[in-house]
């Protein structure tokens, strides 16, 4: 028994009849370099059993009560077996004098053993049942612990993981994070899971002292009757109040982040009161569920991230600065309906004397999204319409180098013509653009080049037509080819060629000529098949619940398919969206691929 001189309860009166306090003496003090071992044995009013880089400590079968907490310190470069296990804490409620009742800080190898201990009664509102952090923990060793108190109940860990952890645990649940350290990090190799019902928190901090980062896996398997729900440790809705009664707030935690190697899985999971609910750093991820009062809900830095069929908390989706960056794919939503199809748009202007300029091939170019020209916005009334400037202006950077090839290797007489639409930005990476927005641009992109075909085929009867697409240009050809493959067939069939970079319409099994890559070396055409992934994942406009009418989605019609040629780069989502893939992918289409693609458009022509 170790206790105040005040305590008459044990060992007779020493020190008149005053009353024992929390606090009254100073506790046991371990130097640095000093062991510490401790069975059966209780511990009264003092300010705790404190140790600094100490050789060894052990505190098991033990009493500790009126405020006396554990902490331990450790040095991370020379660490020493930690072992709190089996221990009593009570009438805490007076104050302790640590912040937590049990702390362990700095542990490395051999990880720390803090288990079965048992804190009675209320603590502090400001106090915390167990803190721990360390660079090499181990799940395992940390179970067990409990406490009834009304606040604080709950284990705050921070540091790394270095085995598997599956939550909900037997014992106090896991808070992520310390003021004083940092959030937890699941590195390479281990795997976190995360089981239906589970309620995980995170300290209150905007900084690296909250938050989970993920080096490893993340696989979150909630359901839609028991969601997942990650939140701030201010918020008392859910799983107990663990931080006093504080109110919660947006940004109150770090949120996800996934970092280069890492994977997160998250299955109706529901994510609030972050900074960032998931940050996609180079890694992959896909989640389903509900994002709400989050400062921004999801990020990327270009990797892929499936967030479709989220729940924004209103049927509208997410407002400007809920997504940001490239890479999210985030439509349709939760309530989501898709815009009707806007007013078939105004033909394009056709110069004067068109009919007398006629030749064997009109190529058509359609832009991909964002490619000058743009028009300018309007917060009051939206966007404008570009200024083109000549028939050929708006034809594409793409488009221009696949056309180059084709007029060198076709000797045919040809006729460039850009089909002059709107090609809005993605509503991903410039927030001005909604959803609706850039469907009317598609739209824009169909009924113009399909107005502009009806054109050509009136003035120039004995011309053929082929067909150059990038990106949301490919995507407006290609439901402008499905279109007419209902509404007129004879029209369609003067579209001997096509070619296509990174089509976010493309079906698995489409019918066309679809390659990784392509080149051509000392006059030989050589190209590379599409992997797995890319053959059995469409593009990120595939999906008939994108569209009010059934046309659009779908695969080219079968005398098109036939004489279309695409390329697909190997881990380009828009035109083959899969965990792995990203945004960069999308942009760096070489001038010598886009020349071997334009020497398979002319090739694939009839007599080519």
């Amino acid at each position: 028994m170790f206790t105040s001189s005040r305590d008459d309860s044990v060992g007779g009166d020493v020190d008149s009849t005053q009353t024992p306090e929390r606090g009254d003496w100073q506790g046991i003090t371990v130097e640095p370099g000093g062991t510490f071992s401790m069975d059966n044995a209780e511990v009264r009013y003092g300010r705790g059993v404190t140790a600094a880089v100490a050789t060894g400590f052990s505190l098991t079968g033990s009493t500790l009560s009126h405020g006396t907490t554990v902490s331990v310190s450790l040095s991370e470069s020379d660490p020493a077996p930690v072992v709190i296990s089996g221990n009593t804490f009570t009438e805490m409620s007076g104050g302790v004098y640590d912040g937590s009742v049990i702390t362990v800080a700095g542990s490395g190898s051999p990880a720390p053993r803090v288990s079965d201990n048992t804190i009675e009664g209320e603590l502090p509102s400001y106090a915390r049942a167990v803190s721990i952090y360390g660079e090499e923990l181990l799940p395992s060793l940390l179970s067990g612990n409990t406490a009834d108190s009304s606040t604080g109940a709950a284990m705050f860990v921070s540091g790394s993981l270095a085995e598997d952890l599956t939550l909900p645990r037997p014992g106090l649940p896991w808070v992520i994070g310390d003021r004083s350290w940092r959030g937890l990090e699941i590195p390479a190799g281990v795997t976190m899971t995360v089981n239906e019902g589970a309620v995980v928190k995170s300290l209150r901090s905007t900084d690296s002292h909250s938050g989970l980062k993920v080096r490893g896996s993340l696989v979150v398997a909630g359901s839609q009757e028991a969601p997942v729900v990650f939140t701030s440790s201010r918020d008392d809705s859910v799983g107990g109040d663990v931080d006093s009664t504080q109110t919660p707030e947006r940004g109150d935690w770090q949120g996800i982040t996934v970092e280069p190697g890492g994977s997160a899985t998250l299955s109706q999971v529901e994510i609030r009161y972050s900074a960032t609910g998931l940050a996609v750093n180079g890694g992959t991820a896909a989640l389903s569920g509900r994002l709400v009062e989050n400062v921004i809900g999801i990020s990327s830095n270009g990797s892929y991230v499936d967030a479709r069929h989220i729940d924004w908390g209103s049927p509208e989706g997410p407002v400007p600065g809920d997504v940001v960056g490239s890479g999210v794919m985030y439509t349709p939503w939760v309530g989501y309906v898709p815009p009707p199809r806007p007013p078939i748009a105004p033909a394009q202007p056709v110069p004067d004397g068109n009919a007398s300029r006629c030749a064997k091939y009109v190529v058509f170019g359609l832009r991909g999204s964002g490619e000058e020209p743009q028009a300018d916005w309007n917060i009051f009334l939206g966007w404008d319409k570009p200024a083109f400037v000549g028939e050929t202006d708006g034809f594409g950077t793409y488009n221009e180098e696949i056309y180059a090839a084709f007029d060198r290797f076709q000797p045919g007489t040809k006729k460039r013509v850009a089909v002059q639409y709107q090609a809005l930005p993605v509503p991903v990476l410039d927030p001005r653009v909604s959803p609706s927005a850039y469907m009317d641009s598609i739209f824009d992109g169909v009924d113009k080049l399909i107005s502009r075909a009806y054109e050509e085929a009136s003035d120039c009867p004995d011309s053929e037509f082929v067909l150059l697409g990038y990106s949301q240009g490919a995507l407006a050809a290609h439901v402008a080819m499905r279109v007419l493959a209902e509404s007129d067939l004879a029209l369609l069939e003067r579209f001997v060629a096509v070619g296509f970079v990174s089509d976010p319409g493309r079906v698995v099994g489409g019918g066309e000529d679809l390659w990784r890559t392509a080149s051509l070396v000392n006059g030989q055409l050589q190209v590379s098949v599409p992997g797995l992934l890319e053959s059995i994942s469409p593009g990120v406009w595939s999906l008939p619940t994108l569209w009010q009418e059934t046309t659009p989605s779908g695969p080219l019609p079968d005398i098109i398919a036939s004489r279309t040629t695409a390329l697909c780069h190997n881990g380009d989502l828009i035109c083959a969206s899969f965990l792995g893939a990203g945004a960069s992918e999308h942009t760096n289409y070489t001038n010598d691929e886009l020349e071997a693609l334009g020497y398979m458009v002319a090739f694939g022509l009839p007599g080519g």
